[in-house]
């Protein structure tokens, strides 16, 4: 069998977004593959029929996203190439899926998203204007959690952008400028200055649509929330608007022209945003906290007839019309056709899809032996299209109607003979009798008999759960399990207290221990496994990124059990993360309060206060630009570290964020994680020339 190589295993493809047509006779998905010439991720598009049992790729170089159907026959979607930097990203159109894409938009700043409405679509960009004149007398500069969103939402007809585009090759560059362009630009009439997040379009051409906002740019307002109801016929608006701009004289003002625009602000909770329209357009299903609004409440879900959103008792109508009251779960995606709701949730170590009726009775959704993935599309009929996945088989694309499951995509033929270790699922007792459940992994010859070394590998979060399927997106582009594996040492990933897919009591129980809580559930995994004979405790590691991270960090400090520890965009002082970091309510809801009003908490739980008693050598990796863990959380603990004598190594990466979004930077991670692993539980040289 073969043993494959770090890059081996990077380059498999991924499949990423999923979109079933309406009727159910076409699935279009994305497969992600690396480019390390161009060092960027390539993300192309596949049409499968469902009729002919046939697959078409559209898409051969650049990456796509946001996949969505026009109709049964054609596929629009936005087409960026990394490589080109000039080249922002724009919508495309796969008209009747033949000859060459159409190019709809040619933003200056580039799309982030967009939806097929009436004639034609609304997408979400920044103004590239919206700064424009204090950039040129100040300089470009950002008024920190003040300065209103330049993020806007346009409308295009799609027949009528086309015809321009065919005029503009007709004219010289000065007589194109006189041709007015057919987009609209609709935050000019609304009369807000909030960050537009996402639109919300209707299943008929009825004329409404929602837009959910937040009240600025910043993550730190992500809870306050609010949206619109549109209801206003834009092809009617763009014709008028046209007109006026061919009207040489422009005597009245062009917003009199148009009157106002016929829209309300939705009475929701602060923290709600709409999910979708119900098939007929009458209803809407909606976000909710209902135990707190702090990031460990668990989101419910509530469906309202529109006539109810002017009702004075609105909100007590919205707590009795919550479908999830009797579903302890997380819900990830949700999509609401005529079969009914469905929904994606982490389940220990697995996901399911529920479908879920109005009087909020659900049924799980069986995909055999498989589990699908929280990205999946359903169809009018329920036709459900996933990519699939266990303990013995990598991702496929599949799809599911009638209860009988297709599988549409051949990758596991790339991995055969392939040595990937064995996955299963197991549960053990923290110290204060608590359930912790986690991924193991071992060899693929383990013999009980023998003592294996042990590495943990710490999902971030919380909120989040490590999935047991035999090979994952993060074990391919930050831990090198498969390498592990293969040199004998064992793989555990802890879903530890916090963990989504336990229920809202479990996702809880991350805020009342933090730290000391993971030290435990980590530690009382040694302890179980110890007990079983197979695990050598004097060769113990743990990495994570992210929050797993912290929790990495939190253990090179606290306790005497690990022999090293590889700390990913890790947190090693609350105070610090709260001081400069992008979403700071983060700590606040976690560690009950700021630093200035819970300052013993955020000094007990942060690494660097317990930083004296570390002995465990320690890898830290860190975006140059990370603002979710700032880089400085990194820098302070190696410092420390190297002070008092422990082997400590950080890599900064040049360029990236809080993750690592380029193929050649996610190689450099895994080639550090496992040099780091090899040489302190395997006594292999460490060499980081090589």
């Amino acid at each position: 069998m073969i043993e494959p190589s770090i890059k081996d295993v990077q380059k498999l493809p991924i499949p990423s977004s999923i979109s079933v047509s309406n009727d159910g006779s076409k699935i279009a998905y994305t497969l992600i593959k690396p480019n390390f010439k161009d060092n960027y991720y390539e993300t192309h598009c596949y049409v499968y029929s469902t009729d002919s049992k046939k697959t078409i790729q559209l898409t051969y170089e650049g990456s796509i996203s946001n996949i969505e159907w026009m109709d049964c026959d054609s596929l629009a979607y936005i087409y960026s190439n990394p490589s080109i930097k000039e080249k922002k990203p724009q919508v495309y159109l796969f008209k009747d899926l033949a000859g060459q894409p159409l190019q709809l938009t040619d933003h200056k700043s580039g799309i982030t998203s967009f939806k097929f409405f009436e004639k034609g679509l609304l997408y979400l960009a920044d103004d590239p204007d919206y700064f424009e004149e204090r950039k040129n007398i100040y300089g470009d500069l950002i008024h920190s959690e003040r300065d209103s969103s330049a993020s806007n939402i346009y409308y295009l007809n799609i027949p009528k952008i086309l015809r321009y585009r065919d005029e503009l090759k007709l004219v010289d560059d000065k007589q194109g400028k006189k041709i007015p362009k057919p987009i609209l630009d609709l935050k000019k009439y609304m009369n807000i200055n909030r960050k537009i997040e996402s639109i919300i379009v209707p299943n008929s051409h009825s004329g409404k649509f929602i837009v959910n906002t937040r009240e600025r740019d910043d993550l730190v307002f992500l809870q306050k929330k609010k949206s619109y109801l549109m209801n206003i016929n834009l092809d009617n608006v763009l014709a008028k608007f046209l007109a006026y701009q061919e009207n040489d004289d422009k005597d009245k003002e062009e917003k009199e022209i148009f009157g106002e625009f016929d829209f309300k602000a939705l009475n929701l909770f602060e923290e709600s945003s709409v999910l979708a329209f119900s098939p007929d357009d009458f209803k809407i299903l909606i976000d909710l906290k209902i135990d707190g609004k702090l990031f460990y409440h668990q989101t419910e879900l509530s469906v309202l007839s529109l006539d109810q959103l002017n009702s004075e008792n609105l909100e007590n109508i919205i707590l009795k019309q919550c479908i999830t009251n009797s579903f302890d779960h997380e819900p990830f995606s949700v999509k609401w056709v005529k079969s009914g709701i469905y929904l994606a949730h982490a389940a220990y170590s697995t996901i399911n899809i529920q479908k879920f009726d109005l009087n909020g009775t659900f049924e799980r959704i069986h995909f055999g032996i498989y589990s699908p993935n929280y990205e999946f599309s359903v169809s009018n009929d329920g036709l459900i299209s996933s990519y699939i996945s266990n303990t013995e088989k990598y991702h496929e694309v599949a799809f599911i109607k009638e209860g009988k499951l297709e599988i549409i995509t051949n990758l596991n033929k790339l991995i055969e003979n392939w040595k990937l270790g064995s996955s299963e699922s197991i549960t053990w007792k923290a110290s204060d009798n608590l359930e912790i459940e986690g991924v193991l992994r071992k060899p693929l010859d383990f013999d009980p008999s023998k003592k294996y070394p042990l590495v943990f590998i710490v999902h971030g979060g919380p909120t989040s759960y490590s999935d047991n399927s035999i090979l994952t997106y993060y074990l391919m582009r930050y831990y090198p399990a498969v390498q592990f594996l293969n040199r004998g040492i064992i793989v555990v990933e802890p879903n530890y207290r916090g963990s989504i897919g336990r229920g809202k009591a479990f996702m809880k129980k991350y805020a009342e221990n933090i730290g000391f809580g993971d030290m435990d559930d980590l530690e009382s995994a040694i302890d179980h496994l110890v007990k079983q004979g197979f695990v050598d405790e004097n060769k113990i590691g743990c990495m994570g990124w992210s929050q797993g991270g912290y929790i990495s960090a939190f253990l090179t400090t606290h306790s005497n059990r690990f022999a090293a520890t590889s700390v990913g965009a890790g947190v090693s002082s609350w105070k610090t993360y709260y001081n400069s970091n992008d979403i700071r309510q983060w700590a606040v809801h976690y560690l009950g309060g700021t630093p200035l009003t819970n300052s013993e908490y955020y000094k007990k739980t942060a690494p660097m206060n317990n930083v004296l008693n570390a002995k465990t050598p320690t890898l830290f990796q860190h975006g140059e630009l990370d603002q979710r863990c700032p880089l400085p959380n990194a820098t302070a603990l190696n410092r420390a570290l190297m002070e008092l004598g422990v082997e400590t190594d950080l890599f900064i990466i040049k360029g990236m964020p809080h993750g690592i979004t380029k193929p050649r930077e996610n190689m450099a991670v895994l080639h550090q994680n496992l040099k780091w692993f090899s040489h302190y539980l395997l006594g292999e040289a460490l060499d980081w020339t090589e």
